[in-house]
């Protein structure tokens, strides 16, 4: 073996690593899980379906352009695994570059993936890091295939929308937290699943926050909701704002009866925008207008709930 030469234990032999240098091998394993020479990071995100199809078709319609995924001095992929993966399965060779002293952490915050990585992407790289918090997520979004993520954050911290704690891995969702999305999820599953067609379940998803929102209101009626919802989703859905979906659900949860007695929702959504004291922040245990936290979220003040009025 020549100087300068590293022999693997496959027998390929690989020049030492230099980060100037683009390489081509086929030793990528043949089982599903075997990569060869190349490791992948536990903590790295999953290849989807979809990631794989898209870049199969790419290969098949464009041809192979020899794009190098990037690994460490020790072989990990860094950036690439879907090329590899791909490349795996037509038998095409994969080109790769050296770049030692790098690794995932490194990987996430210099965002040299191909694909920029979404916040399910961050959310699965911390659950396989053993990260409970994430690791609930992930079972949630398992336990109900139509909930959107932010149907999951509004379910578990209050909030509707992920922040730049979601993805620096300071989301915190205790067992508890767990528990009650649960409830929250089963319901509006259930109400989902009542509906005929793909669209009365299409309009339910976009109203499923705040029908979420309003099962949280002391007094509330959960049966009287979900027939509401049952009855009117198209005319609420047809609203794009939370607020006036929120309006409509009341005129159609209150239509007939007397006004004595009856649940402003918009004014417990004002009420909620405002931060004061409102009775959500107390569920969520959000801590004052300068320092928002549900369940561990942190998120900078501003004048509306954040994702109702999106």
């Amino acid at each position: 073996m020549a100087d300068g030469e590293v022999s693997r234990p496959s027998g390929v032999v690989i020049h030492e690593a230099r980060s100037d240098a683009i390489y081509y091998t086929t030793d990528y394993g043949t089982g599903p899980d075997d990569f060869g020479m190349f490791k992948l990071y536990k903590d790295n995100r999953d290849i989807s379906d979809t990631r794989r199809e898209k870049i199969r078709n790419s290969f098949e319609k464009a041809g192979y352009i020899p794009v190098p995924i990037v690994v460490n001095e020790e072989y990990y992929v860094i950036d690439g695994q879907g090329r590899l993966a791909v490349a795996k399965e037509l038998g095409i060779p994969i080109a790769y570059m050296i770049v030692p002293k790098i690794g995932m952490d490194a990987c996430i915050e210099m965002n040299v993936c191909t694909t920029a990585w979404d916040d399910w992407a961050y959310i699965e790289s911390y659950a396989h890091r053993g990260e409970e918090s994430y690791k609930r997520i992930v079972q949630l979004r398992d336990q109900y295939p139509w909930a959107t993520l932010s149907n999951i954050l509004m379910a578990t911290t209050g909030l509707m929308r992920s922040n730049d704690n979601l993805r620096s891995g300071h989301l915190h969702v205790t067992d508890d937290h767990r528990l009650y999305a649960i409830e929250l999820l089963s319901y509006v599953g259930a109400i989902r699943e009542s509906l005929d067609g793909s669209d009365a379940k299409k309009d339910m998803d976009k109203v499923a926050n705040i029908v979420m929102f309003t099962y949280q209101i002391d007094g509330v009626d959960h049966n009287r909701l979900r027939r509401t919802v049952e009855h009117n989703v198209r005319k609420i859905a047809k609203y794009r704002k939370s607020k006036d979906q929120l309006r409509e659900l009341y005129d159609r949860y209150y239509k007939g009866a007397p006004r004595k007695g009856r649940i402003h929702f918009d004014n417990e959504y004002e009420d909620v925008k405002s931060y004061k004291d409102s009775w959500y922040g107390k569920r969520w245990g959000w801590s004052g207008k300068s320092d928002i936290k549900a369940s561990g979220v942190v998120y900078e003040a501003q004048t509306k709930l954040p994702g109702l009025d999106d």
